[in-house]
């Protein structure tokens, strides 16, 4: 079998687990005292993220069995602040090279001080006064706003008036690299 024919199975597998996932989502979802409420379908509203993704893979994949072409694709959803939010992302690289490195380390930079992901896990489900964020955090006085600065020029955090909250690219941000570092994580088991 050919890699085409592998990756083509590995889409058509991809989209009956996403068929499961939604028939389960919408037989029922479970209250805060545990118990069953009305069906809800999680991916309300944004059901297509899925099938897009899988279509632009597919649509991409003949192109990138014969050449050196890479294609990422990333989907998520969640619940963040009351809101469930659906996204994807994709890229396509003829080269690594296209990709000055100071850019990709400039635009991480935020995300390599343990400090900052714990804010931004923190800030994940409430918004928060800076004392309340020093009181979760450890952090205080200008260690704190130092990072609250830093993630806020990066559009991670939002503050209106008082309060602190994790902007929805944020949120994305979390989830990738919590996926990534898994990943990683569990190659080193």
């Amino acid at each position: 079998m050919s890699d085409t024919d592998n990756l083509l199975k590995r889409i058509e597998k991809l989209q009956n687990e996403l068929d499961e996932i939604k028939e389960l989502a919408l037989k029922s979802t479970v209250s805060q005292d545990n118990k069953v409420d009305k069906p809800l379908d999680f991916f309300e509203g944004h059901d297509n993220i899925i099938q897009n993704c899988l279509e632009e893979l597919h649509k991409n994949l003949k192109e990138v069995m014969s050449s050196n072409i890479a294609v990422t694709i990333c989907t998520g959803r969640y619940k963040m602040n009351g809101r469930t939010e659906g996204w994807e992302i994709s890229g396509k690289f003829k080269s690594l090279n296209e990709i000055p490195e100071n850019e990709i380390t400039d635009e991480l930079e935020p995300f390599t001080n343990p400090r900052r992901i714990k804010i931004m896990k923190v800030l994940f489900n409430q918004s928060l006064q800076g004392n309340e964020l020093s009181k979760l955090t450890g952090l205080v006085g200008g260690q704190l706003y130092h990072h609250l600065s830093i993630l806020e020029k990066s559009d991670i955090i939002e503050r209106n008036e008082n309060n602190y909250s994790l902007t929805s690219k944020g949120a994305r941000i979390l989830f990738l690299l919590a996926t990534i570092a898994g990943d990683i994580y569990g190659e080193k088991k």
